[in-house]
């Protein structure tokens, strides 16, 4: 018997006994060589049984999941890595504003301009983030916000990001223009 014909492979009955059932999430059929579970699968009902486990699955880890608060601004758990935890939960109010506007790709001009200090005060969190995280650096720093903070859902996309297919922005008039 084959290793694919072991009936007890998918949750099969083998014998005579009877067991109370179990809890236990339906098992999938196994999938062509080179393909992964689920794919291919073009039956309404079967995908709707696939999307359901999926659910299932997600509501069972759900009480592993939390959010990790950074100053003022909360992260979802999975998007932290473990190594920074703590020390991203001691970070300043305005050391983790200047992380989160780092995240979403601004620059140091702009980020001061945000928060109303000057393009020094910026750089003293940012290298304050930088020891308190003991990162390499600055594009280490800039890694790791990014992590943190890009916007996954990009239809609430901050507008710090232009879409592509914008309308370019009409040309000021001629009086404003300087020559």
């Amino acid at each position: 018997m084959s290793a694919t014909d072991d009936p007890r492979l998918f949750g099969l009955a083998t014998g005579a006994t009877t067991a109370a059932p179990t809890a236990a999430p339906p098992r999938l059929a196994p999938p062509p060589p080179g393909a992964l579970p689920g794919e291919g699968v073009s039956d309404p009902a079967e995908l709707a049984r696939l999307v359901n486990m999926l659910r299932a699955s997600e509501v069972a880890s759900a009480p592993q999941r939390r959010d990790i608060v950074i100053g003022e601004f909360s992260v979802s758990a999975p998007r932290v890595p473990d190594h920074h935890i703590e020390a991203l939960q001691h970070l300043t109010r305005n050391e983790a504003a200047v992380l989160r506007f780092l995240g979403w790709g601004r620059a140091n001009a702009d980020i001061a301009t945000l928060l109303d200090m000057t393009e020094n005060t910026v750089r003293t969190h940012m290298n304050n983030a930088i020891r308190k995280l003991e990162l390499d650096g600055v594009r280490e720093l800039n890694s790791l916000a990014g992590l943190l903070f890009m916007p996954t859902d990009y239809s609430r996309r901050p507008s710090a990001f232009p879409t592509r297919n914008a309308p370019p922005s009409p040309a000021p008039p001629a009086a404003a223009r300087r020559r």
